[in-house]
């Protein structure tokens, strides 16, 4: 019989890890606004962060 409990967990984090890839520019914009380009920022915030 084949365990796989060891191995889920492996593929659980490197899920998790490729979710934290998709929002980690969100989470810089707003640990540091003051050094975020404007034009790699999402478009409904362009204009906030030009007022910083």
């Amino acid at each position: 019989m084949c365990s796989l409990k060891g191995q889920t967990k492996g593929v659980d984090v490197l899920i998790q890890i490729s979710e934290f890839k998709k929002v980690e520019p969100l989470l810089d914009i707003f640990s540091n606004p003051f050094t975020i380009s404007v034009e790699n920022a999402p478009e409904s915030m362009q204009l906030e962060i030009m007022d910083i």
